[in-house]
């Protein structure tokens, strides 16, 4: 009789166990509306001389009600050569430092996740980091909208379409733009000196590559990524 009692009674202790770890609920995430380094901006930053670069404020609204426990991560990418760093930001704070380079632009964005590994990802943005001796910074590279990344298109007329910015006040309705199009990787040049931010090309089928140039007034430019894609 005493052996029956006693499982009787690793089994209660057993199921109220598990009975409290159902019971436990984490806060659902949403999207925080509130991002600095602004887009499409020269952001404010600390020239360090002692580290060579500029000490960048990152901060963000919170992705939850209740923040403690979320973990933030931020991704940053040098639009210039494409590197890419991760920086982690524990326990629920919504700010962080980074030295970057001077006179560089960047894409950011944040993804947070909570204590049951829910994750959402924020806007992305665009910056451009500040440099004592420059009067005038270089257009960011141009974001290509279509055609998208390997996609296959019908031939005869295919549009070209990217958004193209210039951190220097006034100057993004000033730039003009170069499409890079070929059957090769890298293409060439095909048309120059585009005002608008979109060219209609006839193209038989084949497999195509191209980027954007983006140029300024004062002779600064940059390079947008290289995509392809099919006609068919």
């Amino acid at each position: 009789m005493k052996k029956i009692i006693y499982l009787f009674g690793i089994v209660l202790i057993s199921f109220s166990c598990s009975t409290d770890s159902d019971d436990v609920t984490y806060n659902p995430l949403f999207v925080a509306e509130s991002f600095s380094p602004l887009n499409n901006s020269v952001c404010e930053g600390t020239i360090t001389v002692y580290q060579n670069g500029i000490e960048v404020l990152f901060s963000w609204g919170e992705f939850s009600s209740n923040p403690l426990g979320i973990t933030y991560t931020l991704t940053l990418t040098d639009l210039g050569t494409n590197t890419i760093q991760t920086i982690v930001v524990e326990n629920g704070v919504t700010s962080t430092l980074v030295v970057l380079e001077p006179n560089t632009a960047y894409e950011w964005t944040v993804t947070a996740t909570n204590a049951a590994g829910d994750s959402i990802i924020g806007a992305t943005g665009q910056f451009h980091t500040p440099y004592e001796a420059s009067t005038n910074y270089t257009p960011f590279p141009a974001t290509l909208n279509t055609p998208v990344f390997q996609a296959t298109v019908a031939a005869g007329n295919v549009v070209f379409d990217w958004s193209g910015n210039d951190p220097d006040t006034g100057e993004t309705a000033t730039l003009t733009y170069d499409l890079y199009l070929g059957t090769t990787n890298p293409p060439v040049l095909h048309t120059a000196t585009i005002a608008t931010m979109n060219s209609t090309v006839s193209l038989p089928a084949g497999t195509y590559y191209w980027f954007i140039k983006s140029k300024d007034v004062n002779g600064n430019a940059s390079y947008s990524s290289t995509r392809t894609f099919t006609v068919q």
